[in-house]
């Protein structure tokens, strides 16, 4: 199904609507850990449709948090991918490596971060490799590693968090980010260089109960145009996100639901070297459920029962789907510093047109806190 819909619009179109879209592999590069905390979970991600054609992907993310002061963290991530598609090209390369830097003002209730992306990186990719790699950047499949080799992209940003009542906190954060150019394929004569990107996000807790707390955040980023040399090639529409996750402690178990929503402005594509809107939208609404119920097997031994519903809009590029996804997380805990994560899920995919999919999520991983 997508493979098919990629070659009839054009991979590049097609590459560039998703890879603006694609930054949740990198949103917990700013996170603060009350602890040093190493973690890295190799994961396989695997779909196939009826068609018999199948990719996946194999990650090894490996990722670092470590307070320089108390008030000061430092997280690094990075990690290599293996890139599987039956149809065109197997190959392996490195991610980028992300540094973040946050600081936490404790009269003000500030938090201010920055960050960099080096790009080590695999790029100039060759025909092939891009097609087989663009699939990564769809935000359907949720690939841990959605994209290889990026540019030297700084961001910096800043956030506030008020205490309105005894239950309920808001919060306020903008970030900008300047990202630098590169050569997605081998075969362009000069850079792609991607436009900036301002984000601009807003949130409140609430806690219902001694034992729940409900959240919710919005996010609007906007983007500056694409270029390949000087010559303008696309735009991102702005994109508006909204976020509501509800906590509640049962015992020793946790239930967590989560409630998802995504949607962007049309896109402009370059003809002749100005930029003019999509006729039809190429980015999809969407809209995600998941939930999880963690449970004590026994003192140190854990599993969390997963679910997930994800709803995509059809568009000109893409056809629209539903998705169903169960599963299990389990995690032993060897000591208070060390524990080791699993997680296997299965999931089923049916798009507008009727055709199914079927994908498979499994990793492994070590987390140490020191």
């Amino acid at each position: 199904m997508i493979l098919k819909n990629m070659k009839r619009y054009g991979m590049l179109a097609a590459w560039f609507v998703g890879l603006a879209g694609s930054a949740h592999a990198q949103d917990d590069v700013y996170h603060v850990t009350p602890q040093n905390m190493l973690f890295i979970q190799p994961c396989y991600q695997g779909w196939e449709d009826q068609y018999g054609v199948q990719f996946s992907e194999t990650s090894v993310p490996l990722f670092l948090s470590y307070k320089i002061q108390p008030n000061t963290n430092v997280t690094l991530r990075t990690g290599m991918a293996y890139i599987s598609n039956n149809k065109i090209l197997n190959f392996n390369g490195n991610v980028d490596t992300q540094i973040g830097l946050s600081h936490h003002f404790n009269n003000e209730n500030v938090v201010i971060h920055g960050g960099i992306n080096l790009p080590t990186g695999k790029e100039g990719l060759t025909e092939q490799e891009f097609m087989s790699a663009s699939v990564l950047s769809l935000d359907q499949f949720k690939f841990r590693m959605p994209s290889l080799g990026q540019g030297l992209n700084i961001t910096v940003g800043i956030g506030w968090a008020g205490v309105l009542s005894d239950v309920l906190a808001v919060g306020l954060g903008g970030s900008y980010q300047s990202k630098g150019g590169y050569s997605p394929l081998a075969e362009l004569e000069e850079e792609y260089d991607p436009g900036s990107e301002v984000t601009i996000t807003g949130g409140l807790d609430y806690q219902i109960d001694a034992t729940a707390i409900l959240s919710a955040d919005i996010l609007y980023s906007m983007y500056n145009s694409d270029k390949v040399g000087s010559t303008v090639v696309f735009e991102a529409g702005n994109k508006f996100g909204l976020n509501v996750k509800l906590a509640k402690q049962m015992g020793f178990n946790l239930l967590k639901l989560a409630v998802k929503y995504r949607t962007r402005a049309k896109n402009y594509m370059a003809y002749g070297g100005v930029l003019y809107p999509e006729v039809e939208k190429s980015s999809p609404q969407l809209i995600e459920l998941e939930g999880s119920f963690r449970f004590s097997v026994q003192s140190r031994f854990f599993v969390a029962l997963l679910g997930d519903i994800r709803w995509y809009e059809k568009t000109s590029i893409h056809d629209g789907m539903m998705l169903y996804g169960a599963g299990a997380a389990p995690e032993f805990v060897i000591n208070d510093d060390v524990s080791i994560p699993l997680r296997l899920e299965y999931y089923f995919v049916r798009d507008t047109r009727g055709q199914t999919m079927t994908g498979l999520e499994v990793s492994a991983g070590l987390l140490y806190l020191f």
